[in-house]
């Protein structure tokens, strides 16, 4: 039950408003900025699975070095190409993997 007020009182009345358009305008922006990302998440995952796909199936050797010529992945047919498993190549060299032809490919970047 709300309190009287006191006989010697008049009610009165007590307005706050707040100016929230920014505020909502600024809510809607975040959002379609979450859906943006979330898009292009799934476009990512997405080319990732096709290039995985490229790695595993394609009849040639495929490998990414860094700049120093140190493998960063290799695919299983350049593996067995160089006789090694494709653990074995990732973090070194071409020097230290195939050192007989490594100057000739270095030659070629």
């Amino acid at each position: 039950m709300p309190a009287a007020l006191p006989a010697t009182e008049e009610p009165s009345l007590l307005v706050i408003t707040w100016e929230v358009t920014e505020h909502v305008r600024a809510q809607e922006a975040l959002n379609a900025g979450k859906t943006r990302l979330a898009a292009a998440e799934t476009r990512f995952r997405q080319k990732a699975v096709e290039l995985e796909l490229i790695y595993r199936s394609v009849p040639v050797g495929l490998a990414i070095l860094d700049p120093s010529l140190r493998y960063l992945r290799i695919n299983q047919q350049l593996a067995d190409i160089h006789g090694l498993s494709v653990q074995a190549h990732i973090g070194k060299t071409i020097w230290e993997v195939v050192p007989n032809i490594a100057d000739q490919l270095a030659s070629k970047r």
